[in-house]
């Protein structure tokens, strides 16, 4: 028995497609498969309720990995804006 499957099309709810920013597809090393990004935009305004904001604990300002991934990913979310 021989077969195949194929995946051609991705479902969203009409919300996440409003949100929907860019997509596209990319080449993947090792597969013959595309990888599919889909980039959505967020209203932060409606992620934090009242004056709650994000604290890096205390402890983790010595830790090394810590702060060098906090440290790149500060750098990749900056270009990303």
């Amino acid at each position: 028995m021989t077969g195949a499957t194929r995946i051609d099309r991705f479902y969203v709810t009409p919300t996440l497609y409003q949100n929907k920013v860019a997509a596209e597809t990319v080449v993947t090393p090792f597969t013959d498969h595309y990888a599919v990004i889909l980039k959505l935009g967020v209203d932060v305004s409606h992620l934090w309720q009242g004056k709650r904001f994000w604290k890096l604990h205390a402890d983790l300002i010595h830790d090394r990995v810590c702060i060098t991934t906090l440290c790149r990913e500060w750098k990749r979310w900056k270009h990303q804006q």
